[in-house]
């Protein structure tokens, strides 16, 4: 099946997988979602070359919702047939927790959402295990603030003055990933923001371009900076992107 593109227009949260489209790439246009006025523009494109010769099995989620300022990118491995895999179950685990009742406004909320999703597919092992990278952007007295949490190989950038800076790190999923038993909430963290930075959550395949600052600064939109960092992925695993314009 050849790539094709999707537009989703629709005023609620998001959660994505391309769990059950194969070699399709979905992309959610940012520009009629974004009603918070902490963001000015956001989009999010996955690729996901999940196949019967793929012995890891892996898979990709996102979790989209611009008009809360919150976003999440898992990539899992090893679900077994017929499981919910672990990306799935962390997008919707993070959905449950940013679209309760309580304000996650602080790192530490952030860890504490890692640690629910670690618990949630640490206690369906069939689900396999994930990376992850989950970010909500905040204003407290009066600045805009990103408060964030990553394990494993996802990762988080920062695209400022058009240099791209690391945020988090890459660790390997074989030493630190949810829903291992002995999973670590290393980083987490608060940075405050300027107008106009671009943050990019992405999984591992991403984190590999070397060149996301000048993807980032030649797009026209978000949503189309999130398509060409999956389509210039460096691996032909599960690929997701999001890209926030503050």
């Amino acid at each position: 099946m050849k790539n094709h593109e999707s537009v989703f227009n629709n005023e609620k949260s998001n959660t994505f997988s391309n769990r059950h489209f194969g070699h399709m790439i979905l992309t959610l246009f940012g520009e009629n979602h974004n009603k918070n006025h902490l963001i000015t523009d956001s989009g999010v494109a996955s690729i996901d070359n999940e196949s019967e010769n793929n012995q890891e099995n892996d898979k990709n989620a996102t979790y989209y919702n611009p008009e809360k300022g919150s976003f999440g990118v898992y990539k899992s491995i090893g679900s077994l047939e017929g499981a919910m895999d672990a990306a799935n179950v962390a997008a919707s685990v993070t959905r449950e927790m940013f679209e309760g009742e309580d304000a996650l406004n602080n790192a530490e909320d952030m860890s504490e959402v890692m640690e629910s999703i670690n618990d949630a597919i640490y206690y369906d092992p069939a689900s396999g295990q994930a990376s992850g990278a989950i970010g909500r952007i905040v204003e407290k007295n009066g600045k805009k603030f990103l408060v964030y949490a990553a394990v494993g190989d996802s990762q988080i950038f920062l695209v400022r003055d058009e240099e791209a800076k690391p945020i988090t790190t890459t660790e390997k999923p074989i030493e630190n990933s949810l829903g291992r038993s002995m999973a670590k909430i290393n980083q987490i963290g608060e940075i405050p923001l300027k107008s106009n930075d671009q943050i990019v959550f992405c999984t591992n395949g991403v984190t590999d371009n070397s060149n996301v600052a000048s993807t980032i600064n030649h797009a026209t939109s978000a949503s189309r900076a999130a398509n060409t960092l999956v389509k210039k992925s460096t691996t032909k695993e599960a690929r997701a992107a999001i890209v926030v314009v503050v």
